[in-house]
């Protein structure tokens, strides 16, 4: 049962990862002989359904996975590190699923790597658990806190204690998949803003790596709470990005936008991040 976890573990790895290898790697005639031989063996494997009866089970601690992607011409990093990690192997027919669920997990993503810089953003989640599935390539994670941070080199350094994050939030789940999306209780603390110390809360936030926009949102009767030295906002849904022209972030309330604090929403911001204050 142990072979039948190995060999569909690299079989998922290989389908994955097959594409952007044939595009961007040239291939050694041996390593495409042994690449074929894999997909022969986990071909033969799926046709016996062995998977059916009796899915493959593997338990692992200190699990450690790093992938790296082409985003826009330039090579990006991904690492996910968990204390214990569960995976389960299905079949269904012809199809493989495949569950992971993680447990203590920090997860960092490369959004951007500036060549002439020598700079990179730089996004890390952290999660009491977090489940991936396969072949859809969703994540969930409960209990989450993420940091945005701007960073000199081109490598994700092996740790962030001492840096400073430019923006900072937590909420009860995300979701990870093209874009991060969380929910519940969300809350974004940042020092970038016109340089100014900036707090909000929302419902869910939704953010889309390819144009660093995030969007804040509310349920009726909920409004999304924002706040900064001059500048209150209270409305539905809120947008934060980045001017192209200058680089810097700006604020835009959506639908019903009030430019000022009812006292009972300026007194629950303020209870909610007193430690900030």
């Amino acid at each position: 049962m142990f072979r039948l976890a190995v060999l569909n573990t690299l079989l998922l790895v290989g389908v994955c990862g097959g594409a952007s290898y044939l595009y961007h790697v040239k291939i050694r005639p041996e390593t495409e002989e042994q690449y074929g031989t894999l997909l022969k063996e986990s071909a033969e494997l799926k046709a016996k359904r062995a998977l059916e009866d009796e899915p493959a089970h593997q338990s692992r601690h200190r699990v450690q996975k790093d992938i790296w992607a082409i985003k826009e011409g330039q090579r990006v990093h991904v690492r996910l590190k968990s204390a214990r990690s569960e995976l389960e192997i299905s079949q269904k027919k012809e199809k493989l699923e495949a569950v992971e669920r993680l447990e203590e997990l920090c997860c960092w993503v490369q959004d951007e790597v500036d060549l002439k810089e020598n700079a990179q953003q730089v996004r890390m989640l952290t999660a009491d658990s977090g489940t991936s599935y396969f072949p859809s390539y969703r994540m969930g994670t409960e209990n989450v806190e993420i940091a945005f941070f701007r960073l000199p080199g081109l490598e994700i350094p092996s740790s962030m204690e001492g840096v400073e994050p430019f923006l900072k939030g937590s909420a009860q789940t995300a979701n990870l998949m093209d874009e991060l999306s969380l929910e519940g209780d969300v809350r974004l603390v940042s020092t970038e803003l016109q340089n100014k110390k900036s707090f909000a809360f929302a419902d869910r936030l939704t953010y889309q790596p390819q144009t660093q926009a995030i969007v804040l949102s509310c349920t009726e009767p909920n409004r999304v709470l924002f706040w900064q030295e001059g500048l209150s906002l209270s409305s539905p849904k809120l947008q934060i990005k980045r001017d192209p022209t200058t680089g810097t972030q700006q604020v835009e309330g959506i639908g019903d936008v009030r430019c000022s604090l009812s006292a009972e929403e300026k007194n629950f911001l303020e209870e909610l991040f007193a430690k900030y204050l």
